[in-house]
């Protein structure tokens, strides 16, 4: 006799994560009692992927994170915020100046944050360099675009009670006038599911 048993995930609860502090994991499990007393037990660990958290028609105004500084002005702007594992983060990065200063490099970061209760973790997945050593002037705006791999076997972004897990796009302009690197950053989605 076979028997089939379907299962609904409720929405609120996470994906499987396995990551260096954030591990959730699902597993279905069955018991089987015969009418003489025999029982018989079966586990099975199971994956649990995300899907796609998509706001259709947005404009490009809500894809841009801007970021104003005293001597320049940044830009990202995003083709979408909403990433599949494996997938792209494209778009472009914008940058005015004020005054001329030199690059020593201009890149992309992704970062990536973890937390369960009191433990956390951040690291930079991954990192593209747009340009370096360019002299940037207020003469005119500057445009690069970006095509950033989002790692194909990674976590999803998860925002439970206990575990969170949140995706960081940065634009970075190193130079050699500023004390610190002038950044602009947007949370981005990751997903799972195929």
């Amino acid at each position: 006799m076979v028997r089939y048993v379907r299962f609904q995930i409720p929405q609120q609860d996470p994906p499987t994560v396995h990551g260096s502090v954030a591990q959730v994991t699902w597993e279905i499990s069955g018991n089987l009692e015969t009418d003489s007393g025999i029982q018989t037990a079966k586990a099975q660990e199971v994956t649990v992927l995300t899907a796609p958290d998509i706001k259709p028609g947005r404009s490009l105004a809500a894809l841009t994170e801007e970021a104003t500084f005293q001597r320049c002005t940044l830009a990202l702007v995003l083709v979408n915020d909403v990433i599949g594992a494996g997938g792209y983060l494209e778009g472009e990065l914008r940058a005015r100046m004020e005054s001329t200063d030199q690059a020593r490099e201009i890149r992309m970061e992704l970062h990536s944050s973890e937390s369960a209760g009191d433990r956390k973790a951040e690291a930079v997945r991954e990192m593209v360099s747009l340009e370096s050593g360019v002299q940037l002037t207020s003469a005119e705006p500057y445009v690069w675009a970006f095509s950033l791999p989002v790692p194909e076997r990674t976590l999803p972004s998860v925002k439970g009670r206990h575990t969170t897990v949140s995706w960081v796009l940065r634009a970075v302009v190193d130079t050699n006038e500023a004390p610190e690197p002038y950044q602009v950053e947007r949370e981005v989605q990751v997903f799972t599911s195929t």
